[in-house]
């Protein structure tokens, strides 16, 4: 759906191929749930990125996950000169959250800071002498009232482990836009889309005689 939103242009579509959810209890591996389909997807990413061998990337759908192969493939492709801006939403950074963030060099910006101004975001891209640019967008960022179509608005059964967003569209899309005039922008993945309206509105037709027979 996403992809269909999305503004037409002359670059391929490649579709990462994941099957469909049949029901079966996904086994745990190493403490991880679906841990071989995971590792299945990422292959199927790598391969298809190296046999196109793009200088941009642009990723609809999933999870955060789904920027692994694409976001390490332009780390490589650009020799180590890619710069990562990541957006989110998140509970306030916990003790030991705030510790690894700091051991990292991390920089960090809230909603409320960039409401005023993007330099500090500006002054990270100078100071680290960062070319190029990968962004990954998580639609949970945006304040649900404007935008429900996310993994924990659902109607139906609200999920209450995620921080509800609170950037308005214009926001986000003025600091994209300063982003992509402060660097060149190589990457862009838009996750945790889920829309809960077109999901809910296709199982009721699913179900109507009329339209089965």
């Amino acid at each position: 759906m996403l992809a269909w939103l999305a503004p037409d242009n002359d670059q391929p579509l490649i579709k990462v191929p994941v099957q469909a959810y049949d029901g079966t209890p996904l086994e745990n591996e190493n403490g991880m749930n679906g841990r071989k389909q995971l590792l299945e997807q990422l292959e199927a990413a790598q391969h298809i990125i190296h046999a196109h061998k793009p200088d941009r990337i642009v990723m609809f759908g999933g999870d955060c996950l789904v920027e692994q192969a694409p976001f390490a493939y332009l780390n490589e492709r650009y020799g180590g000169e890619l710069g990562l801006i990541w957006i989110d939403a998140h509970e306030a950074p916990t003790e030991q959250d705030s510790e690894i963030i700091q051991r990292l060099g991390i920089k960090t910006a809230g909603t409320k800071e960039l409401m005023n101004s993007t330099e500090s975001l500006k002054e990270w891209i100078k100071e680290s002498g960062i070319k190029h640019l990968a962004i990954h967008l998580d639609l949970d960022v945006l304040d649900p009232k404007v935008f429900r179509s996310l993994l924990f608005a659902n109607p139906e059964a609200p999920y209450n482990f995620s921080a509800a967003g609170t950037m308005q569209m214009p926001q986000l899309l003025h600091l994209i836009k300063q982003l992509s005039e402060e660097t060149d922008v190589v990457g862009l993945g838009i996750t945790e889309h889920l829309p809960w309206d077109s999901i809910h509105l296709k199982n009721l037709l699913g179900e109507i005689p009329i339209l089965n027979n």
